[in-house]
């Protein structure tokens, strides 16, 4: 009985009413039973013969493959045939492989005009290969790619300027002191002016708006653009070593580094005299001081005390 029952169940909406039995002999005594077994289980009468029983179950079990055989009819019906789905596999596989031939094609014709490949020169390729050498990427990203312990270079020929960069590789703790120590390479002249050459060649290529601009409240004065940092109280021309190596540490008028004191009115509290004594060697005015001697020509730091010492 029960698994006439579970059976029935399955019908998903289909009563004993819509079977008819068997000879007129079978009353519909056992319908009237099994739907009252339906509301309450303890009402039922134990009246129906196994014979009749038999007879519904035999009905209901075929009632059911035929619902199962419609409803696989109308699932099939609903698919893709085994010809329109290898029809739809193979056309797909057609068309989106030549979207991407053709988008490949696109990006590489793009390279040449993109990177400036004219302007690579042969010192730029021998810096490319001093930077791949000493696995330069095992801490800095360019172009995207690379580790994320150091910072970003891609654009640092903008951000930093030539002499900057030249002078911080030649001892990179004394610009820093006291912060995470790059690996100071014993690189002769030539060879910084190859690596400067291809971050030159690096930074001028149209990576169509990568990486963003630098936030300029915390960014240092673009080595570019010496009229950032101009004193609106002085009439000294700003030098362009100023640009390149004291805004890294250095603010002037609110632009540049923290890393240093402000530069704002420094005029006023030394003259040129000392300013070009410190300048020349910062460790022999104040031993104490973390400020490294930079390596600048006699004309370059009499310029740029004459431009300090203008700063009231």
């Amino acid at each position: 009985m029960f698994p006439v029952l579970l059976e029935f169940r399955y019908l998903r909406g289909y009563t004993l009413r819509h079977l008819r039995p068997l000879s007129a002999e079978h009353c519909f005594q056992c319908e009237v039973c099994l739907g009252r077994f339906f509301k309450d289980a303890s009402k039922m009468p134990l009246c129906a013969s196994a014979k009749t029983f038999y007879f519904y179950e035999f009905r209901l079990q075929k009632k059911i493959l035929y619902i199962e055989n419609l409803e696989r009819k109308d699932l099939q019906e609903k698919m893709l045939s085994k010809s329109q789905a290898r029809l739809f596999f193979v056309a797909g596989t057609v068309l989106f492989s030549g979207v991407f031939l053709y988008l490949t094609v696109d990006s590489i014709a793009k390279v040449p005009d993109q990177t400036h490949e004219d302007k690579l020169t042969p010192e730029a390729i021998h810096g490319k290969h001093l930077f791949d050498k000493n696995n330069c990427m095992g801490c800095h990203t360019i172009l995207g790619e690379g580790a994320y312990y150091a910072p970003e270079l891609t654009k640092v020929y903008d951000r930093r300027g030539p002499e900057w960069i030249k002078t911080f590789m030649k001892d990179p703790e004394a610009m820093y002191p006291n912060q995470r120590k790059m690996v100071k390479y014993d690189f002769t002249e030539q060879e910084l002016d190859d690596i400067v050459a291809f971050f030159k060649w690096i930074g001028e290529m149209d990576l169509n708006g990568f990486p963003a601009d630098p936030d300029p409240k915390l960014a240092p004065a673009p080595a570019s653009n010496a009229n950032a940092v101009s004193a609106s109280s002085s009439a000294v021309e700003v030098p362009p070593m100023f640009s390149q190596l004291c805004t890294s540490c250095h603010s002037l008028n609110g632009v540049g580094g923290n890393v240093g004191p402000a530069l704002d009115g420094v005029g006023s509290r030394f003259d040129e005299a000392w300013l070009d004594a410190w300048l020349k060697d910062p460790a022999a005015v104040k031993p104490d001081t973390t400020m490294p001697k930079m390596p600048m020509s006699d004309q370059d730091r009499l310029e740029m005390a004459q431009f300090l010492a203008a700063q009231k």
